[in-house]
């Protein structure tokens, strides 16, 4: 039997085929999503996502207050790191003061 003779055929292996290429699609884009949850970033960059100045983050590189890593005179912070540090830089609100 020939596809022209059955079109559901034809059409199921088409649909098959179809299923594959978005199966596989997926796939790419979870590592994709992977590797942008934690990519590196450059000193520039990495105060830009925080939010603050470059020496701003200079100083807190000279207390130590951040992970990040060094290739020569470059500094190198991972995302997953700035998460955490703006993560534990949270602070808790003042609790109200009771009336007496």
């Amino acid at each position: 039997m020939t596809a022209m003779d059955n079109p559901f055929e034809y059409l199921a292996r088409e649909l098959a085929e179809v299923k594959k290429l978005l199966h596989d699609q997926s796939e790419q884009l979870r590592e994709l999503q992977g590797v942008e949850k934690d990519r590196r970033m450059f000193l520039g960059e990495a105060a830009e996502y925080l939010g603050i100045a470059k020496p701003t983050l200079y100083a807190y590189l000279s207390k130590k207050k951040i992970t990040h890593s060094k290739t020569g005179n470059k500094v190198i912070f991972w995302k997953s790191d700035l998460d955490a540090f703006i993560k534990g830089g949270t602070v808790e609100p003042r609790r109200k003061l009771a009336l007496r």
